[in-house]
């Protein structure tokens, strides 16, 4: 959830359209997979589902958009992003706080495996904690559940207040992907490990950042 600078709440959600009892049995299923919404509230009490929404574009699963996060430029624009199993992060753009979005497309400064990325401005910088290869090409071993690993995972830095990470950045013509790459920063390059699910936490002088780690075992979740 983000707090905008009009001190809106946004919270982005991938909409799977089910619900379950307390006995977990289904009450409720809706073909809704591959959707994000984004709910707001502007008291954080009373809560409601912005018009716009998000769709993937692919009807299999197996590209299923997932786990979004929003991040407000300081122009007002809003950027999403969300995981996928198609290699990259996706995103799209709002520039009227999230009542329309365009359409989502390849993220190529963000090449993924289907796993999280973290954004989140630190004083001057953005700052954007993702897995960069989107399979682990050195080792044939897979998570636990059959994906693959989650290695290695670095930290991309912009001083552009997000502009050059999202879709509206420079393109990599001319050098673009070359000076977009001085400024990632590797934090685990063991390709026999996975790492994932970062949180960003702003200090004083810099900031933090901590994550997952599979420590030896085929479960990334630890």
């Amino acid at each position: 959830a983000v707090v905008t600078k009009s001190g809106r709440l946004l919270w982005p959600m991938s909409y799977h359209g089910e619900r379950y009892d307390f006995n977990g049995k289904c009450t409720l299923k809706i073909n809704h997979t591959n959707e994000m919404i984004v709910l707001y509230s502007d008291d954080g009490v009373n809560w409601g589902i912005l018009p716009g929404r998000v769709k993937s574009p692919f009807a299999s699963t197996a590209g299923n958009f997932a786990e979004p996060g929003v991040y407000e430029h300081e122009d007002g624009k809003l950027w999403m992003w969300m995981r996928t199993g198609m290699g990259h992060q996706y995103d799209t753009l709002s520039s009227d706080g999230g009542e329309t979005w365009l359409s989502p497309e390849p993220n190529l400064r963000f090449p993924s495996p289907d796993s999280p990325m973290r954004v989140k401005k630190i004083g001057d910088l953005t700052a954007a904690v993702f897995n960069p290869v989107p399979y682990n090409p050195l080792r044939s071993d897979t998570e636990l559940w059959q994906s693959p690993k989650r290695t290695p995972i670095a930290c991309a830095l912009s001083a552009d207040d997000g502009v050059s990470l999202n879709r509206r950045g420079v393109s990599f013509v001319n050098g673009g992907l070359k000076e977009y790459g001085k400024h990632v920063y590797l934090f685990e390059d063991d390709t026999s490990e996975s790492y994932c699910y970062p949180a960003v936490i702003g200090t004083k002088d810099g900031f933090l950042v901590s994550y997952y780690n599979s420590a030896g075992t085929a479960a990334c979740l630890r």
